[in-house]
């Protein structure tokens, strides 16, 4: 399964409408303010998916913390550690 990176801009309203549902225009999510294509994965990513959680928004803190509720599905990296950022660039 190949994911891709995109090099486009979208605001954070714009990203919301990739989620992968029916009539939505692909399945995005972003790490770093990076946005990447799912849709390949879609069966993991779209709705009622075990990844569905980090679809259609920058869930970066979520993707070293585990801490999957709409609070830690952010893009607020404050606080986090240097050995975190490395895990996010892993990613």
């Amino acid at each position: 399964m190949t994911f891709y990176f995109l090099e486009i801009l979208l605001t954070a309203e714009e990203l919301r409408k990739y989620d992968g549902s029916e009539g939505s225009p692909g399945t995005y999510l972003a790490i770093l303010g990076e946005i990447f294509d799912v849709s390949a994965g879609n069966q993991y990513y779209g709705p009622g998916g075990g990844y569905s959680f980090f679809t259609a928004k920058d869930g970066s803190r979520a993707f070293v913390s585990g801490e999957f509720s709409e609070k830690g599905l952010t893009d607020d990296l404050e606080g986090l550690s240097h050995q975190d950022y490395l895990g996010l660039d892993d990613w």
